[in-house]
């Protein structure tokens, strides 16, 4: 994923990749509503085709843990766009963009008792980049640069 910023928007542009080669469907999203505007399809590094209204599958996917995901899936009904994934107790852990069953990509994530965690930029489940932080109560705790899942910088 990467964030693209252009004067009073910022965009996220996801690209799968195979063995390091750029294969499947792609995405353009704003971050302001996580809405996809463009989807991309790749093969073998190339872009084969752009279609500016992508027909996404959004379906319920119930894994073994007791975990759910509702919103795209891919053609083999895997979480990947735009969605939220909810707890084995129902409640909404995160909502956002998913690559391949993941977060990836701009989302928010929510405290068990329903307040928000963060509002960051993940890549694989792991934060990357600026995120805002929140304490249970949903009271702002800090701006945080984030590497890997860590916290690089507040």
């Amino acid at each position: 994923m990467v964030e693209i910023e252009k004067q009073d928007a910022s965009f996220y542009f996801g690209v799968p990749f195979v063995n390091g080669v750029a294969s499947g469907m792609g995405f353009v999203c704003s971050n302001q509503n996580t809405k996809q505007i463009v989807g991309i399809q790749f093969e073998n590094d190339h872009i084969v085709s752009v279609n500016d209204s992508p027909e996404r599958e959004n379906a319920i996917v119930d894994e073994d843990s007791g975990r759910r995901w509702e919103g795209w899936v891919n053609e083999r009904h895997v979480p990947c766009g735009f969605g939220r994934f909810y707890d084995d107790n129902g409640n909404l852990e995160y909502e956002g963009l998913c690559w391949e069953g993941q977060r990836c990509g701009f989302g928010v994530s929510y405290h068990e008792i329903g307040s928000i965690a963060s509002i960051s930029f993940y890549v694989f489940n792991k934060k990357f980049g600026k995120s805002k932080d929140f304490d249970l109560q949903g009271r702002f705790l800090c701006n945080a640069l984030y590497c890997n899942g860590s916290i690089c910088v507040t």
